[in-house]
């Protein structure tokens, strides 16, 4: 059955339902937004905003999804629940819209709340697990446990919505191995997808605190990008997407960015590394190496692979002394195959 692509229609609900604030967490930075605008939120400005979007979307087919994000939807009172759920509901009944996604915490996640999601038309839930080692949670302030995390995705799973995880490593205590033990952990709870947000030194927030004071240090951008490939290729050997590597470039988010491994294009820098040491591998196992080549990979993974301005194939053709490199797609190979044709 063909997939669909998915046309997201993102409503910002910054820190609307959060029952705490994470040390890590300023919304209204991050995304942009003044602070009481979730509030006003209401079935106008969710119509407008579907209305500006649709007027934009592009020219295939795809499935059309109202998402609430920014804040803990589902933390929020049941009566406001339902008001904004009810808007996608009436989109979703008049055809403008296919379904609801929402982004809430692990431990505001019951059969009640996910009987209510169900019944609006709410398809798919991204879960807030940023980590699955207690002490990391306890230190960034998040308020649940990994086991909440457990719990939330049963109740999930067993009502048929999807789950998207939502990770951020580097937060206060995380190493190498607490990082990699999350990305362990959620890829044996199955999610539908992940996202992987580095944590970053955001202005007003208590990491700036504990930053400027010395009792945090953020991870390098090289550190970064050395964990975040083997986070990749942990979620990509076990089919599960990487929607995303890093938050969404912004002028509003380089302004507010303290310190830490920011970086605009840091989820392309990830796959275009990976790639680069797929291909690596595969010519090293040749006996003999021509002078020109043929790379075939999978069409998702042409532009990882040639890298930003050819910098792939510019440094694979200076190490084996290559006169050309050709890099082609494959409709019959998976995301992380590659083939070196004729061979």
């Amino acid at each position: 059955m063909k997939r669909l692509k998915r046309f997201i229609i993102p409503i910002f609900i910054s820190h609307a339902g959060c029952p705490n604030l994470c040390v890590f967490c300023n919304q209204n930075e991050i995304t942009g937004t003044k602070s009481g605008k979730a509030e006003k939120i209401n079935a106008k400005t969710v119509n407008d905003t579907v209305k500006s979007y649709l007027d934009t979307r592009p020219d295939w087919e795809e499935e059309v999804e109202l998402a609430y994000f920014g804040g803990s939807f589902t933390s929020l009172p049941m009566k406001r629940q339902k008001e904004l759920l009810s808007v996608g509901s009436d989109l979703i009944e008049k055809g403008f819209i296919d379904s609801i996604r929402v982004s809430t915490r692990p431990d505001a996640i019951s059969e009640k709340i996910v009987d209510n999601l169900i019944s609006h038309g709410v398809k798919t839930v991204e879960l807030g697990v940023q980590s699955m080692w207690d002490e990391i949670l306890d230190r960034s302030n998040r308020g649940h446990s990994a086991e909440d995390t457990v719990k939330a995705v049963d109740i999930i799973a067993k009502h048929g919505l999807s789950w998207i995880a939502q990770i951020m490593p580097g937060l206060p205590g995380d190493t190498e191995e607490t990082i990699l033990f999350t990305a362990n952990r959620v890829k044996e709870l199955e999610p539908q997808g992940v996202r992987i947000y580095p944590a970053l030194v955001i202005k007003g927030t208590e990491l700036e605190k504990l930053y400027k004071s010395g009792d945090y240090l953020p991870m390098t951008l090289d550190d970064t990008i050395s964990v975040l490939k083997k986070m990749a290729l942990i979620f990509d050997e076990n089919s599960i997407p990487i929607i995303r590597i890093g938050l969404k470039p912004s002028k509003e988010l380089e302004k507010s960015v303290v310190s830490g491994p920011y970086h605009s294009s840091i989820g392309s820098m990830v796959m275009e590394s990976i790639m680069y040491d797929r291909v690596f591998l595969e010519i090293e196992k040749l006996k003999f190496i021509p002078d020109t080549l043929t790379i075939r990979v999978s069409p998702k993974r042409i532009s990882a692979t040639v890298g930003n301005n050819k910098i792939n194939v510019i440094n694979l053709k200076r190490s084996y002394n290559l006169k050309q490199l050709k890099i082609v797609q494959d409709n019959n190979l998976g995301e992380s195959e590659v083939l070196i044709d004729g061979i």
